[in-house]
Parts: structure tokens; sequence; C-alpha cells
């Protein structure tokens, strides 16, 4: 990578202009209305927010709602440029503590954990009565949700339990990789990948329990929804911290490391071997409604970017 003056690499010196290009239609747009507060989200129209604020009265915030660690390699010239310019923000939005912690170089940034909301209208109520031996996820279809880790463990839980099946919803690029998994693996009667429904909380209400085996989520809202209608949930202790904050093991759900097909499978068997376990988790996953009702979450939401609290 070469070097130019100030010890810049030209990677960043590239980004950097990249970015202001945009970051000038900005101004010259957000300049119209001094009195409006703005908030920006992802990393780019971030950067490119806080470089135009040095000229704007405005108030203006930056949300990060990703695996924001892991976002760019070491050495991006995008991390850099969150250092140089975030500082300039008057506070942040997160959805986790472990997206907050990120961001140890803005030591006197007002920082704001508020957490997804969760609409329960039109979920289904939690089911009462015998479950079907189904495990299930329904997610995007892409390498964050290490969904081969999932089809490996099932078919390690299988071996216990094979009276039970894996359904999976959701559509995208992997699917044709994951379906020839699954035919390698023997499962072609036991897992299915079905395409993304609608109506998937209905379908799934009743199963046995929600899996995900994800390594990168800001927070799941799979992961929600399926703690609000009652599922007995499993999860990936993944990079954004989102699952240990709405999960606590054994009360509400089980969290298991990342990337360990043990410990999934394991955690899978210990549900499906004690309903009476099932039965509490289920019960305390439903309080996620109340926890992250619509109003509440957009009432926190709304204070943070007014600033009342400042």
């Amino acid at each position: 990578m070469s070097h130019i003056a100030g010890g810049k690499t030209a990677d960043f010196v590239e980004s950097e202009l990249f970015v202001k290009k945009h970051s000038y239609y900005l101004y010259e747009y957000i300049k119209q209305f001094p009195e409006a507060t703005v908030v920006s989200f992802m990393t780019v129209p971030n950067i490119a927010l806080m470089m135009a604020a040095k000229k704007l009265k405005n108030r203006v915030l930056f949300g990060d709602c990703t695996d924001v660690a892991n976002e760019y390699p070491a050495g991006s010239p995008y991390n850099a440029l969150r250092k140089k310019y975030y500082g300039r923000a008057d506070a942040a939005l997160f959805q986790t503590p472990a997206q907050k912690d990120y961001y140890t170089f803005l030591p006197g940034t007002k920082k704001y954990v508020i957490p997804n909301f969760v609409k329960s209208d039109g979920l289904p109520s939690r089911y009462e009565g015998e479950r079907r031996k189904e495990i299930v996820n329904f997610c995007r279809l892409n390498k964050a949700k290490n969904l081969p880790l999932l089809i490996d463990a099932f078919a390690l839980f299988n071996k216990d339990y094979p009276d039970y099946t894996l359904a999976i919803y959701g559509e995208g690029s992997l699917k044709g990789e994951l379906l020839k998994k699954i035919s390698s693996l023997g499962l072609e009667n036991k897992a299915t990948i079905y395409d993304f429904d609608l109506n998937v909380h209905s379908k799934i209400s009743d199963a046995a329990m929600f899996v995900s085996s994800s390594d990168r989520e800001g927070i799941s809202n799979s992961m929600l929804e399926a703690l609000a209608i009652g599922l007995p949930c499993v999860c990936t202790d993944c990079a954004g911290g989102g699952a240990r904050m709405m999960i606590e093991d054994h009360v509400n759900g089980l969290l298991v490391p990342m990337r360990d097909v043990n410990a999934l499978a394991s955690a899978m068997k210990e549900i499906a071997a004690d309903p009476a376990l099932a039965q509490k988790l289920s019960q305390n996953a439903v309080k996620i409604r109340q926890r992250l009702e619509p109003d509440k979450i957009c009432g926190e939401m709304l204070s943070a970017i007014l600033g009342e609290n400042e």
C-alpha cells in the first residue's frame, strides 16, 4: 500500500475523497433546515454527515446497528474515518451495549442504547399444548447467519432425536449451497428450506424450538419475534451482542458459544429432553412483548434524538 504526505495511505485518501463528495450534497440540502435534527445510519452515510457537520448548525446524531467491530477488516480506511469524524456528533444511537462499547475513542459523546421494538399486533399468541417435533429458523440465507452450523448441529441432534425435523424459512444467495449440505448429510427427508412466508409466525408457533446459529447480528428480528410468540429459543452468543442482551440463559432461552457445533446440538437436546424447561423458556420468552413495546421504544428513541435528557 503506497504512502503519501502526512503518513496517510492512498486508500485512506481515496475513501475520504469519495465520502466528501457525498457530504457536500448533504450539506447543501441540510443547511436549508437549520432547526432540524439530523440522524444518519450506516458507516458511509454517518461519515458523510459528520464531515458536513463542521459547517452545520443542526443537532446531528449517527446510529450504528451492526456488528461494528467486524464490519470492516483491520486497517480499513473506514475505521480510521470513523475515528477522525465521529467526534462531531452530538450523540450516538446503538441497539446493543456491545456496539456502544466499540466507541471508546468517543469518550465525550452521549451514547444511547435502544433496542428494536417488537410489534406484537398480528403475531400469534403463545401456543399452549404439545409442540410439534420441529426445529425452526427464519432468516436471510447469507454467510452471517452461519446456517451450515445449524445443519451440522441438527445432524448431531437427530442421531438422538430422529423423529424431529428442521425447517428453515428464507431466501438468499446461499440456498443452493445449503441444499447441497443437507443432501451430503443424508438429511433430505429431515431438513427443508422453504421460501420466505409472510405467515411464517403462524406456521411455526407450535414448533419445538427456534435455533439461531448466527456469527454476526445487531439484534436479530427473527430472534425477537420467536421470543415474542413463545418459542423456546437457542441462540449463539454472536458478535454484535444482540442475543446476550435479550436472552438470559436458562431463563427465557439458551445462549451458547458462537461456532460451537457441539454446544449448539447439546442445547437443542436439552430442550427436547426437558419439557418443563421448554415450558419455562416459552412462558418467559413472551415477556419480551412488554419489554420492547413499540410506544415505549419509540418514546426512548425520540427522547434521545431530541436530547431531552442531555
